[in-house]
């Protein structure tokens, strides 16, 4: 943590809350941000707090890539050196499918990208560590149409996530992604934070919390690794069943093709899984009265 951070999307939120821990444990921190006045605001109050050459703003739009590089010059500039970028820079998807799509997905492979380039063994570079703000909603599905851009973006984060951490040792730069539950940030409007307290049983996760997740991430660099940040339970590094999944199917296609199956449902095969699951169980509990268990 008392490294040097680039953290976009800082001037609030959780880029403000991962900035301020990183400030506390010693290290110096870039507020990258498209909101100058309160960006501005956020540097004043850290500054006064850790001094004036532990942070400094910049004023950012992740959508632009060079926006980046300008971003990026002054970083180093200030920095010297820099050994983790996050992308935390967000939006609500009731600002609009494409500016959604542009900054919660462009703007995260926007930021990966140039990292890469500066960065990876490929090219010459030290590498370093990523941390992704994604969302649940990266792990799960919507019905509500109007919220799909956030879906699919935060589903695209999820997937950056594992995939270019996958290539950490050809590379050297270690990717982690934050899965937050709902959070009383900007990002949630009056009419979705009305929504959360009144159907979820949930309710929400502090932002203090989803800090907590980000010193865990800075800390393990688990390259690949999502943590899951839910409400009254313990932060929890969300399984890639991807592979595994796909085997399963796999299997159980080609025991239905043996009875002729052509095309294979998922009722189908929730009904082999099924059977096969009690079979095992009918077939330990056997076993174990066998042995006198």
């Amino acid at each position: 943590m008392n490294g040097n951070f680039i953290i976009t999307g800082a001037a609030g939120g959780f880029g403000r809350e991962f900035s301020r821990r990183v400030l506390k444990s010693g290290g110096k921190v870039v507020l990258a941000d498209k909101n100058v006045e309160l960006g501005k605001q956020t540097y004043d109050e850290f500054s006064a707090q850790f001094g004036a050459k532990s942070c400094l703003f910049v004023e950012h739009d992740v959508t632009d890539r060079e926006s980046w590089k300008q971003m990026w010059q002054q970083a180093e500039t200030f920095l010297n050196k820099i050994d983790v970028l996050v992308n935390n820079a967000g939006v609500s998807p009731k600002l609009g499918f494409d500016i959604c799509m542009k900054i919660n997905f462009d703007g995260v492979l926007n930021g990966i990208h140039l990292f890469e380039e500066k960065f990876s063994k490929r090219n010459g570079g030290k590498g370093g560590l990523i941390i992704n703000t994604a969302s649940v909603a990266g792990l799960s599905h919507t019905n509500h149409h109007d919220a799909i851009s956030y879906w699919v973006a935060k589903c695209g984060v999820v997937s950056m996530t594992r995939e270019f951490g996958r290539c950490e040792y050809k590379t050297g730069i270690k990717h982690v992604a934050l899965c937050p539950w709902f959070a009383e940030t900007a990002i949630v409007d009056p009419t979705t934070k009305d929504m959360v307290m009144k159907k979820s049983p949930l309710k929400f996760v502090s932002v203090d919390r989803v800090g907590e997740a980000f010193e865990l991430a800075v800390k393990e660099q688990r390259t690949g690794g999502v943590i899951a940040v839910l409400p009254n339970v313990p932060l929890t590094y969300y399984p890639d069943t991807l592979q595994m999944t796909g085997l399963i199917v796999y299997f159980i296609s080609k025991f239905l093709q043996l009875f002729g199956v052509e095309t294979v449902e998922p009722r189908m095969q929730g009904l082999v899984l099924f059977m096969f699951c009690s079979f095992m169980t009918l077939f330990v509990h056997f076993l174990l009265s066998y042995f006198g268990f």
